[in-house]
């Protein structure tokens, strides 16, 4: 009678390193109206984000999502990137009878290990999943980052247009409506 154990993988043993990298990870572009120089829209964008709570870090502005995941503002290039990657999966089990049809036992070398096709095509299927759930993950941190970004511009628009006004000359007044 043979005894069944659940191993756990890790996914750097199953994905590559770039695989890894990009696990949990979009970055997004946004568009900021010109209404004043790019340079001064940047500075604006970024005073915003500072009075909102955002930190600075490197010239970018990164905030912890509600759901954990990680923002981060570059005002000069116009991109939001969203990091979910700490709230994935780092590993998958599987029951170690699906690993080989011969006994894994305590002096077995890892490397000399078989996996049948079977097991190969329930790897696969494991991670599919994953992949599947992470996207729902990404898309969602997506959404409410691009929202955030879109409250934050509005911010910058209603300090860009009175200074737009100023340089103008000649206005009399500006309604806020």
């Amino acid at each position: 009678m043979s005894k069944s154990y659940l191993v756990r993988l890790p996914l750097e043993l199953l994905l590559t390193p770039g695989q890894m990298a990009r696990r949990g990870r979009l970055e997004m572009g946004f568009d900021v109206l010109n209404i004043l120089p790019p340079e001064r829209m940047a500075e604006l964008l970024s005073e915003v984000l500072r009075n909102s709570g955002w930190k600075e870090a490197n010239g970018k502005w990164v905030k912890r999502s509600a759901e954990l995941g990680i923002w981060t503002i570059d005002p000069v290039g116009r991109t939001i990137e969203i990091d979910a990657s700490g709230r994935l999966a780092q590993r998958i089990s599987l029951n170690s009878v699906e690993l080989s049809d011969q006994n894994i036992g305590e002096n077995t070398d890892p490397a000399a290990i078989k996996m049948s096709e079977t097991t190969k095509v329930t790897i696969q299927s494991i991670l599919q999943g994953l992949e599947n759930s992470e996207k729902d993950l990404i898309v969602r941190e997506a959404v409410r980052a691009r929202q955030a970004v879109a409250e934050t511009l509005k911010d910058v628009y209603r300090q860009a247009l009175p200074e737009k006004a100023k340089g103008l000359g000649n206005i009399v007044s500006v309604n806020k409506t």
